[in-house]
C-alpha cells in the first residue's frame, strides 16, 4: 500500500468514527469504497452500472469489521436494517470465495 492510500484510508476510518459517534444508535453503515479500499481487496474492476460498496459494523467504539459487495449507485444511505442485511450478505458472500 503506497502512503497515499494509508492516509485515504485512515481518512477513512476518522469519517467512519465520525458516523457512528454522531449515530450513537446505528452498528452498522454503508458509504462507497473508496479507490484505496478497491486496491486492499484486489477489486479494481466492477462491473458496468455497479459500484463497489463498503458495509461497516461496528464491534466495539473505534473497533469495525468491513465487508465490500457491488451494489446499485446511491445505495450509501441505507438504514441500519438494510445495513446490517448488506453487511451479512457481503460477509457471507467474502466466506464463500475463501
Amino acid at each position: 500500500m503506497t502512503p497515499r492510500q494509508s492516509a485515504a484510508v485512515a481518512r477513512l476510518a476518522r469519517a467512519d468514527t465520525r458516523f457512528f459517534k454522531t449515530h450513537p444508535d446505528r452498528r452498522h453503515r454503508i458509504r462507497l469504497a473508496h479507490p484505496a479500499e478497491l486496491a486492499l481487496i484486489g477489486r479494481e474492476i466492477v462491473p458496468p452500472g455497479l459500484t463497489l460498496l463498503t458495509a461497516i459494523r461496528q464491534l466495539l467504539p473505534g473497533v469495525y469489521a468491513h465487508a465490500h459487495t457491488v451494489g446499485q449507485p446511491g445505495r450509501d444511505e441505507a438504514s441500519e436494517a438494510e445495513a446490517s442485511a448488506l453487511f451479512e450478505r457481503a460477509s457471507l458472500q467474502a466466506s464463500a470465495l475463501h
